[in-house]
């Protein structure tokens, strides 16, 4: 069964509206299941240093433990790359059947035209 968790800093620092929001999204993604993980946009904004942040909720629906610690992300807009970038982020390995948010930052991406564009995010290579 997918359950939902959120990474510590995230269960200290979110606002009540937004963890119902996300609560809404895994209730309404999560029967989505696929063997595999997903990202789903939950929204964008752009921050005073114009960086584009991009907030998603990751399903990982396999049956084991999920490592995105070393991951390049690749950010879509309308079906075409716009933006590629190596992570290394130790809190993005979850285990299996586990659903949770994330904020991917795109430095210097962010255009106040753009911040409600609808994106999608994938694990490149």
């Amino acid at each position: 069964m997918q359950q939902l968790h959120f990474e510590d800093a995230w269960n200290r620092t979110i606002s009540n509206e937004d963890r119902l929001d996300i609560k809404k999204i895994f209730e309404q993604t999560k029967k989505d299941a696929e063997d595999g993980v997903t990202f789903v946009p939950v929204r964008t904004a752009v921050n005073h240093r114009n960086d584009l942040l991009i907030t998603t909720l990751i399903h990982n629906f396999q049956s084991e433990e999920t490592d995105l610690t070393n991951i390049n992300i690749q950010l879509f807009q309308d079906n075409k790359r716009i933006a590629s970038q190596y992570i290394e982020e130790s809190r993005l390995c979850f285990p299996a059947k586990t659903s949770m948010p994330w904020t991917f930052i795109f430095p210097e991406m962010g255009d106040e035209n753009k911040q409600n564009v609808p994106y999608s995010l994938k694990v490149g290579h």
